[in-house]
């Protein structure tokens, strides 16, 4: 029987080649997860992997190996600009990331007014600035809802960066390892695993580093405990009947309260290399489509172990922390809207909520107990008919953002996921739907091949 954590790895990581940001990242931290030992099942590492040859393959040659370290498309790097930036940080990277919007409105300082000028001699002796490592972190605004928080960072380097990877969203490719602990919901010790974060942001110069860093607050109020109890129960359960399970049906989430705290531990950030040097399987695109899946796997296992670990030092640069900080938070319930659906269709598929705020649309798709929730995909389309982007901090694919979409009706659709890959996506049907003729709309062609559709009328939060 197929590991159930392998399938719902399947489904995560099997994402559309013309979509990189929900691709590449989603791979990248499902990889870091294993290695970091957030996954923890050896059976997702020992089984054939043949849905990461089709990732790899379509991604080219390079990237048999690359699928673990994800290469991303190269542009110039942002220059400094020089102004106060401590306490300004949304107010400069707000309209440049993917989850664009007013923050600096509603957001809170978390430096004095008096230590908002941009100096390579940042004071680090403050409880939100700390120097590890030859690297200052200074936290400087945050604001937070019921789905996420989104934090401001500033990074110094005593050294100037390494030349970094930027990618097509004119990202530099950077991530941070940390954890997380909340008050309202404390990680039991046999489950505090770093996470992978995937900050947005841009270098002011070669020793600075501005993001918004977005932590998943609702993912944070799943009852760990709870869920891994039932978890192993419903897999017991199902190695005699060779059941699917569907994990999303065994979660359990707790209350977030207005006011929470954090302790945010970083642990490691790391960039990758502009001239990083991957390992080279040898083998051509067609060569590696002909393999058997368990050809594919014999390839990657001779992988050099230097460039199976992450970071190595042919692709990354880092620095090590840890970097600690703790943080008193009021979370703002007031512009979150929850759209309760909670419907499943004759197919066993369905919708059980939608969450709307002024930056991001998330849709909980749902399916009855048996049905293989890894071979379907969600589709969302805006009032043009056109595909809502992806979030690209986050590697879920039911993370949209809004705002340069008219979102006054959203259609939500859910596909076969291998005909959807095979026949149904491409650029061509994603935008430009409000000047086709019916007949050519993308729409139409999802009405004729769904298992599930609903149209929502939605109004904007401001």
């Amino acid at each position: 029987m197929k590991s159930n954590l392998e399938q719902e790895l399947q489904r995560q990581l099997r994402q559309e080649i013309e979509i990189p940001e929900c691709i590449q990242k989603k791979s990248k931290q499902a990889y870091l997860k294993i290695k970091s030992g957030q996954i923890r099942q050896e059976e997702v590492l020992k089984t054939p992997l043949g849905w990461m040859k089709k990732t790899a393959i379509a991604l080219g040659s390079v990237a048999a190996a690359l699928l673990l370290c994800m290469v991303l498309f190269l542009t110039n790097p942002v220059m400094a600009q020089d102004f106060p930036v401590i306490g300004n940080l949304f107010s400069l990277l707000q309209d440049k990331i993917s989850f664009f919007g007013n923050f600096e409105d509603y957001a809170t300082p978390l430096v004095p007014e008096e230590d908002t000028s941009f100096s390579k001699d940042t004071d680090s002796s403050g409880i939100f600035s700390k120097t590890e490592d030859g690297l200052t972190i200074t936290l400087s605004e945050v604001y937070a809802n019921t789905q996420a928080i989104y934090l401001t960072v500033l990074m110094e380097s005593e050294e100037a960066f390494p030349s970094t990877l930027i990618d097509q969203q004119d990202q530099p490719v950077l991530s941070l390892i940390a954890s997380e602990n909340y008050d309202f919901n404390p990680t039991p010790e046999e489950y505090n695993n770093p996470i992978y974060f995937n900050p947005e942001g841009q270098f002011l110069d070669d020793y600075t580093y501005s993001c918004i860093l977005r932590l998943d607050l609702r993912e944070a109020s799943l009852d760990r405990q709870a869920y891994n109890e039932a978890m192993i129960q419903a897999e017991a359960a199902a190695q005699e009947t060779d059941a699917v399970i569907n994990y999303q049906n065994l979660q359990s989430f707790v209350e977030i309260p207005e006011q929470i705290h954090l302790d945010f531990q970083i642990q490691q950030v790391i960039g990758t290399l502009e001239d990083a040097q991957y390992w080279d399987s040898g083998y051509t695109e067609e060569e590696l489509t002909a393999m058997t899946d368990e050809e594919f796997q014999e390839v990657m296992k001779q992988m050099p172990e230097e460039y199976n670990q992450h970071p190595n030092q042919y692709e990354n640069y880092w620095f090590d922390g840890p970097w600690d900080f703790s943080l008193d938070l009021t979370v703002d319930s007031s512009r979150v809207q929850t759209i309760e659906i909670n419907e499943i269709n004759e197919n066993g598929v369905g919708i059980s909520n939608v969450i709307l705020t002024p930056y991001e649309l998330t849709v909980n798709d749902a399916y009855a107990d048996g049905v293989p929730f890894y071979d379907y995909f969600l589709v969302a389309l805006d009032a043009n008919g056109n595909k809502l982007p992806y979030n690209d901090s986050n590697g879920n694919c039911n993370y949209f953002t809004i705002q340069d979409r008219d979102i006054s009706t959203v259609d939500l659709y859910i596909l076969d996921y291998t005909e959807y890959m095979d026949e149904l996506k491409g650029e061509e049907n994603y935008n430009n739907n409000e000047n086709k003729p019916e007949e050519e709309k993308w729409s139409t062609l999802l009405d004729d091949r769904c298992f599930y559709h609903t149209t929502l009328n939605l109004t904007p939060v401001e």
